[in-house]
């Protein structure tokens, strides 16, 4: 029976080491993984700051064209709008009002113009 409490004693004494052994290489991994969780949660917020700034700095950039083009339609918009018909119509009855001998003057030298070319046309067909 010494052999068996012998056996048994070391067996024990093993199983304690074993025992001692496996909570070693669990701190030693829980070590490893609470290094590299802190490493991956400052590479996680330096990651989401780097997005933030570049956000910020990419919604000023856009707000920037934003108010270029808005600028640049509402320019485009003020120029277009008095060439309408009523708007051209407008002008000429103004300068006509404003300078009626040299309206005069233009529409009959315009039509001097007309005739004379009607008049060419059709003698070079006759």
């Amino acid at each position: 029976m010494t052999t068996n409490k012998e056996t048994m004693t070391a067996a024990g004494e093993a199983a304690g080491s074993i025992v001692n052994a496996a909570h070693e290489v669990r701190r030693s991994a829980a070590q490893i993984l609470d290094k590299a969780g802190s490493g991956t949660a400052e590479a996680l917020h330096t990651a989401a700051s780097a997005v933030r700034t570049a956000g910020v700095d990419s919604a000023a950039v856009l707000d920037k064209m934003a108010d270029g083009t808005g600028r640049r339609l509402a320019s485009a918009s003020s120029f277009v709008d008095p060439c309408s018909t009523e708007g051209l119509s407008n002008d000429l009855r103004r300068t006509v009002r404003r300078h009626p001998g040299a309206f005069l003057l233009a529409t009959a030298t315009l039509s001097l113009a007309v005739g004379f070319m009607a008049g060419m046309s059709t003698r070079d067909r006759a």
